[in-house]
């Protein structure tokens, strides 16, 4: 019975993903885990940016058919997860991580825009192509003041308790809360 459901849940997932309204109303009813679980994986939209972009550089696609260096893909990948999490590491505010997302996916925006820049014949239209990595460095760096303003504005709060009064200051700007 599990086997056939869980085979019923495939199916409508399957469905559901290629455009069935009505399969995905009917996965909430047949498997609210399933439908669940799949959401999660839908959830993370900076990791889904960031597969993208790693992918354009690397990747070919002509219809159906994919052709290009997955190694490069999977190093890139873990290139990037690593960036990501060692700064969700330290931002760990919703809106420091949406801003962290924001930094590596412009770091494989500036990533691309250079490799591209490294394969374009040269003195082909040159300038354009400076003005394409110009403008992904800008975007890199704007995203990197934001990352580290907001950062600097929510800034670590400390809480001390002193005898039965509890003060609680955010060490940077110098005033209490």
């Amino acid at each position: 019975m599990e086997v056939e459901r869980a085979e019923k849940a495939e199916l409508l997932a399957r469905r559901a993903i290629a455009g069935d309204a009505k399969a995905l109303r009917k996965l909430k009813r047949v498997s609210p885990q399933v439908f669940e679980r799949l959401l999660d994986g839908y959830a993370d939209l900076g990791k889904q940016t960031q597969t993208a972009l790693i992918e354009a550089i690397y990747l070919r696609r002509w219809g159906d058919h994919v052709e290009g260096d997955r190694l490069a893909v999977a190093s890139l990948e873990r290139q990037a997860e690593e960036m990501r999490e060692l700064l969700f590491e330290v931002h760990t505010t919703p809106l420091e991580r949406l801003l962290a997302d924001r930094v590596v996916c412009c770091w494989l925006a500036v990533s691309q825009a250079d490799i591209d820049a490294a394969s374009w014949p040269e003195n082909r239209f040159s300038e354009n192509i400076q003005k394409y990595v110009d403008r992904a460095h800008r975007r890199f760096s704007r995203a990197c003041k934001d990352l580290a303003t907001v950062s600097r504005l929510l800034g670590p709060v400390v809480q001390v308790n002193v005898a039965r009064e509890q003060r609680i200051a955010n060490i940077f700007s110098g005033g209490e809360g």
